[in-house]
């Protein structure tokens, strides 16, 4: 919806001013800047008009006593019930936004506002007359949430780049890039200093003096005693009214439709919903870079069921010039989030914009909290056939295989990949396998041959993280794996690149599998709800056989990919050899270049697949370049 800024005991107007301007992408329709001079401090925001598009929407937004004032980001959904609760206790309003909504629900209920939200949001409200800050962060973090804190100093923001603008003398975090994963894990951004607040969590700044604090955390551990059928029809009821709710807007409503159940599924409940034609918006890749990547064309499906429904279908084929976007995707995404997914969202993003259409619904989400993933089946199985796979003769096997070359005369590369995959699982301890479960996840022996400083493994963020995650023992296995996906990787990964990428194109994105309610009704389901049989997200296809043809709910999962091997290969290697020269790596001081150079001749010369770390390493060149070579 928009971008904001706030500068407490802080900065001028101009300097305000100009930070506000960095993240003009996030609001194209306004820009309102109010500055306090007798309390150095003020707020600047970028609006981008979905709801009331008048110019009583615009912000800072002020209450009727000019008291408070809101700089807010996202969209509250349930605002008109929220509106309607609030005028029934004599509340009246101005405009027809859900900012006021926001504002005025503060006013009346405090934090306590916060339970009564259904939305995705980030927000601050600031007292000009005692100084003191109130911020939040939505329930899942689906709306980004910047800042930086010192002495008597806050700086908050959408973007990372609104910060370092004004506070000039921001470092790189070598410990925070030295993650093992191939994402920034909360609160650590990249930036020294500069933290994300996390997701269902809310800061107050009084007194010169912050306070960080938890207002929702995912329910875990609780489980239902209704029957499978029960809970189908539960789940159809919420998923309708998400649908129905985030549909709400002033401006046309479109679908990040891939073809897969998800999107389709969702699809199918916006045309339900709604008596307006739909657009609709996928990707489509050559059959050559499908078939290197090893994944199959989503985009037939994608049309049958815009086709289905009579949508007006928008198809795009993925042929970027990737030497330009890549640099454009690191300075949006801003953080180090490694994911050439974030390209395609972009892409399409752009084409939604073009067409007039500023948000699109996005499926995102179900895999993580319903045990979508494949592997989440695999570990899942793992764990059921413990008496085999959890013993020392396993793990021997695994440490064998894995050290399988990557040109094995299998069926095909994607065998091999798996195989090796599985090995290397099969080789870990049961609590171990999820921490490096993801494909860039760096083992501590690759972790220490790459990086030139030495860090404790164990005491990295993310490891950490999981590692505490994994000793809760009151949780069952397949609801840790879902737990540390749907509150680290959901929010620090792919809510993160879906917000930049669609945000550079000025999009709103939305993702109703991740209402929180629907969230913690997943949480709620039995194990074989969501795999049942080696069916994996079981309870949701069974919703959506309500919906759609059964081609589409039972097909194979295919990834929200892009060609990476192939770019890798053919369009970025000049770039690659570019970036990552022996005077480059050891001027930067970050990467070792002996194993750096190791990891592109095996690699080129088809020994082992590194596209990944590749990737890793040349947008990590490419963002020291972007935010601390070139301020």
């Amino acid at each position: 919806m928009c971008g904001f800024v706030g500068f407490f005991n802080f900065g001028n107007k101009d300097l305000l001013f100009e930070a506000t301007s960095m993240i003009a992408h996030r609001g194209p329709d306004n820009q309102s800047v109010y500055w306090d001079k007798q309390n150095n401090s003020g707020l600047g925001h970028r609006r981008l008009s979905i709801i009331d598009l008048s110019e009583s929407g615009n912000q800072p937004f002020w209450n009727d006593t000019k008291e408070l004032a809101i700089i807010f980001n996202g969209e509250i959904f349930n605002y008109l019930e929220l509106k309607e609760e609030l005028y029934s206790l004599g509340v009246t309003f101005k405009s027809k936004t859900d900012t006021e909504v926001l504002l005025k629900g503060f006013e009346v209920y405090g934090k306590q506002i916060l339970n009564k939200l259904n939305g995705m949001f980030a927000f601050v409200i600031y007292n000009a007359v005692t100084k003191e800050v109130f911020a939040a962060r939505d329930h899942m973090g689906i709306k980004p949430f910047y800042y930086y804190h010192t002495n008597n100093i806050l700086v908050v923001a959408s973007e990372i780049k609104s910060i370092t603008t004004g506070i000039k003398n921001i470092q790189p975090d070598l410990n925070a890039i030295a993650t093992p994963m191939h994402f920034q894990t909360a609160p650590q951004t990249g930036f020294m200093g500069v933290e994300k607040l996390e997701s269902g969590m809310y800061l107050k700044f009084k007194n010169n003096r912050l306070s960080v604090k938890k207002y929702w955390s995912i329910p875990v551990g609780n489980k239902t005693n209704k029957s499978l059928e029960e809970m189908t029809f539960d789940l159809d009821v919420l998923l309708n009214k998400a649908v129905k709710r985030q549909m709400i807007s002033d401006v046309p409503v479109g679908v990040l439709l891939s073809g897969g159940l998800d999107s389709s599924l969702i699809a199918s409940l916006m045309s339900k919903n709604t008596n307006t034609q739909i657009n609709s918006f996928t990707i489509k890749i050559n059959e050559s870079d499908l078939k290197q990547q090893g994944i199959a064309d989503d985009s037939f499906y994608a049309k049958k069921v815009a086709d289905k429904y009579n949508f007006k279908h928008n198809e795009i084929l993925i042929e970027p010039d990737i030497i330009d976007i890549l640099p454009k995707m690191v300075y949006h995404q801003e953080e180090i989030i490694v994911d050439p997914a974030a390209i395609n969202t972009y892409l399409i993003s752009k084409m939604a914009k073009d067409s007039g259409i500023p948000v699109l619904l996005s499926g995102i989400g179900a895999d993580e909290i319903f045990g979508g993933y494949r592997i989440h089946k695999a570990l899942n199985t793992f764990n059921e056939y413990g008496i085999i796979t959890n013993n020392l003769i396993s793990r021997r096997t695994g440490q064998l295989l894995k050290h399988i070359p990557d040109y094995l005369p299998l069926p095909t590369k994607k065998h091999t990949r798996w195989l090796k995959k599985v090995s290397f699982l099969l080789s870990l301890s049961k609590d171990e396998r999820h921490l490096f479960a993801k494909d860039a996840a760096l083992m501590p022996n690759e972790h220490n041959e790459l990086f030139k400083h030495k860090f404790s493994y164990n005491e990295l963020n993310h490891i950490k993280k999981e590692t505490e995650l994994f000793q809760r023992n009151h949780i069952e296995y397949l609801d840790k794996i879902c737990l540390s996906d749907a509150s680290i990787y959901l929010p620090d990964h792919n809510l993160n690149y879906l917000d930049k990428a669609m945000m550079a194109a000025s999009i709103e994105g939305r993702p109703p599998l991740i209402d929180y309610k629907i969230v913690e009704f997943a949480f709620s389901c039995k194990p074989e709800f969501k795999i049942y049989q080696g069916s994996q997200k079981h309870i949701l296809k069974q919703v959506a056989r309500n919906y759609l043809d059964n081609e589409i709910i039972d097909r194979p999962k295919v990834p929200f990919a892009a060609p990476l091997r192939s770019w890798i290969k053919n369009e970025l290697k000049e770039m690659v050899f570019d970036l990552l020269t022996e005077s480059r790596i050891k001027d930067r001081g970050v990467f070792n270049y002996a194993y750096v150079n190791k990891i592109l001749y095996e690699h080129y010369k088809g020994i082992k697949d590194h596209a990944q770390l590749i990737l890793r390493l040349i947008m990590t060149e490419i963002w020291f370049q972007t935010f601390f070579d070139r301020k």
